[in-house]
């Protein structure tokens, strides 16, 4: 198996292309085949020059022709003639905003987070600026066009801001959309309608292709177009920029002033919602760059998909409407920048970590080494790092849909599945089981708690349970299993060293890492040999890797070096404790730290128990100074991450 992302994923095409290759978050199937030949498609329109106007047909694309129901054009699955765009009816309801998250609150900070908007180990966020409201909300308040929502003549839903005439919003405009009927001559049955693939208006815009590296603002929603687009890209050439609806507008543009996009791949909705209805968005919590041109002065080229919508650029390529296209071989180069993550969160200088075509691949390689992946294999996750090895290896990519676990993976008749270990946690508190096809369950982008993992091994005592570690410079670094997580009695085992990773133990403490799979550098910066992963660790006598906590997280009290990960499981595997964490409080007098345990109880529990079960697994300069039960404890981010910050003003006296 070839260790190109790309190649690998067609190669495996190539050899069966009936068979399913991605489940969207709503069950819908699309095989290899099709797969295969949006991904050409898609490559040759951005890297191949073509003659010709980019006006593409501004009204809802519903062809007579369209010969698969997972295009979203298809007629089952799209607008239909005459049918008003409701900006609900273009999204299902998985797709919607979680009341529980705010972009307001991630952890942005912490490298390893691969549930990061602008992460490659994540191939979109449920909290995206793609997404609709609520169904909830009251009418007047969700309505686009309520009076509520022209706030000022600034506000880009205003109608001072069309920004030209020919914007397709414009009522001036003469390519306005308007309902097709089959007796208009311009019907999708007339072969010189532009949803015809050699109707100019569908051709590439002119000018030239993508040089290797060129960056690519990515925005569209998880699912098999997400798939297709960002393959696509990247096999003409392109570095994948994920917008992230967090940002603040300085941050945003920071990052972009320093990748300057050549194109934008966005579904309509996501334009929408940074165009016409971006006052709309902004009150959802979401800010999105202008898609329209993320670069003030720098002109764009725009790949889209989805049913028309306000705010599509003139121009713009459709997916669905792509005439075929061969693989351009010459850019398959394993050097080429891929895609780049920023790590630095919303202050500070943008850094962001570029990973090339080899290095995804080597990362892939080392996952499926690790963890065996064959046709008939259903992966059901939203980690890019996970789906890319399913589909190099000719195994299904299942997109989850926001339903009940168990059901999920017994509907899609799941083998392997990620899972964050809270969220694991709530769907097992919900429903205990899980389904007999489950092989293997993988846990990651935060610590698993002890009784995370008993748990998780009583609801599928036939799967093995594996905990991922990983950093976004390099995915991933090791794999440990449940049992032996659990048999561990200081710290939190972390596994060995997948082969051909190097760990480095620092002076310090500080773990470092290397490895075929290790980004190729920072954004603008010299080339990585390994990167600083800001945990503490140290290696056991059996060469694995044993977290000792987050190098910022330590704690200083009477002189003391107080290291948390190094004492949290052994606390949270006590009886009636479901989690532990440890935190300084700082003593404005003294300057000290006051180490304080803070615990969630489970059935069980007991304070004085506790407090003498402590000395057994905390060492005496460690132990804390009070212990305090809470509730649960605060988290931030998809991955549900316990924010220590958070923690810290909620135990403070």
């Amino acid at each position: 198996m070839s260790h190109d992302v790309v190649e690998a994923v067609l190669a495996a095409a190539d050899r069966e292309p009936d068979r399913r290759a991605v489940i969207d978050p709503r069950g819908r199937e699309l095989t290899f085949g099709e797969l295969a030949r949006l991904v050409r498609a898609v490559a040759s329109a951005m890297n191949v020059p073509h003659p010709g106007n980019a006006v593409i047909p501004e009204e809802p694309l519903i062809p007579r022709d369209a010969t698969h129901p997972n295009d979203p054009v298809h007629p089952s699955n799209s607008v239909r003639p005459g049918d008003p765009v409701h900006l609900r009816d273009s999204v299902h309801p998985a797709d919607q905003i979680p009341a529980q998250d705010s972009v307001r609150h991630r952890d942005s900070a912490h490298p390893m987070d691969p549930a990061h908007p602008m992460d490659p180990a994540h191939l979109g966020d449920p909290v995206h600026p793609s997404d609709p409201p609520h169904s909830s909300d009251p009418p007047h308040s969700s309505d686009p066009a309520h009076p509520s929502d022209r706030e000022h003549p600034s506000d880009p839903a205003h109608p001072s801001d069309r920004e030209h005439p020919s914007d397709p919003a414009h009522p001036s405009d003469p390519a306005a959309p308007r309902p097709s009927h089959p007796s208009d001559p311009a019907h999708p049955s007339d072969p010189a309608h532009p949803s015809d693939p050699a109707h100019p208006g569908n051709s590439v815009p002119p000018g030239g292709g993508l040089s290797p590296g060129d960056a690519v603002l990515f925005a569209v929603r998880p699912g098999p177009d997400a798939v297709v687009l960002a393959l696509g890209a990247v096999a003409a050439g392109g570095m994948l920029v994920l917008a992230d609806p967090g940002l603040t507008p300085a941050a945003a543009a920071a990052r972009l002033a320093l990748v300057r996009p050549g194109w934008v791949v966005a579904d309509s909705i996501a334009y929408a919602f940074s165009g016409p209805l971006r006052g709309l968005a902004r009150r959802r919590g979401l800010a999105l760059p202008r898609l329209r041109e993320p670069v003030p002065g720098q002109a764009v080229r725009h790949i889209t998909t989805g049913p028309w919508l306000p705010g599509v650029p003139r121009g713009a390529l459709h997916l669905h409407r792509l005439p075929p296209g061969e693989f351009p071989s010459a850019r398959e180069v394993p050097g080429q920048p891929a895609v780049v993550a920023f790590t630095s969160g919303t202050t500070g200088r943008p850094r962001g970590v570029v990973h090339t075509r080899g290095s995804l691949g080597a990362g892939a390689a080392l996952f499926q080494e690790a963890v065996p992946l064959g046709p008939g294999d259903v992966v059901h996750t939203d980690q890019l790092m996970l789906g890319l090895p399913a589909l190099m290896a000719g195994a299904t990519w299942s997109l989850p849909g926001g339903g009940p676990l168990a059901e999920e993976l017994a509907a899609r008749g799941a083998t392997h599945a990620f899972c964050v270990p809270a969220r694991l946690d709530a769907a097992l508190r919900a429903d205990p089981a899980l389904p007999g096809t489950l092989r293997c369950l993988l846990l990651g982008t935060a610590p698993a708690p002890p009784a995370v993992l008993r748990r998780a091994r009583a609801a599928a005592p036939h799967a093995r349970v594996l905990s991922v570690y990983a950093t976004t410079e390099a995915l991933p670094i090791a794999i440990v299993s449940a049992e032996e997580k659990l048999e561990a009695t200081e710290g939190d085992l972390l596994g060995r060293p997948l082969p051909g990773v190097r760990a480095r133990i620092a002076a310090d403490g500080e773990l470092f890492v290397s490895g075929p799979h290790l980004a190729a550098s920072y954004l603008g910066a010299a080339p990585m040999t390994e990167v600083a992963t800001g945990d503490l660790a140290r290696l056991d006598d059996r060469g694995r890797l044993v977290l000792l906590g987050r190098k910022k997280d330590m704690i200083i009290r009477d002189g003391v070096n107080i290291y948390p990960g190094l004492y949290e499981p052994a606390v949270a595997a006590l009886p009636g404790v479901a989690e532990a964490a440890l935190v300084g409080v700082p003593d404005p007098e003294t300057g000290d730290e006051e180490v304080v345990l803070a615990v969630v109880p489970e059935e069980g529990f007991s304070l004085p128990a506790l407090r003498q079960a402590l000395p057994a697994v905390v060492d005496s300069a460690a132990l804390p100074g009070r212990v305090a039960v809470l509730p649960d404890f605060p988290r931030t981010g998809r991955s549900a991450k316990l924010d220590r910050d958070l923690l810290r003003d909620r135990v403070a006296r």
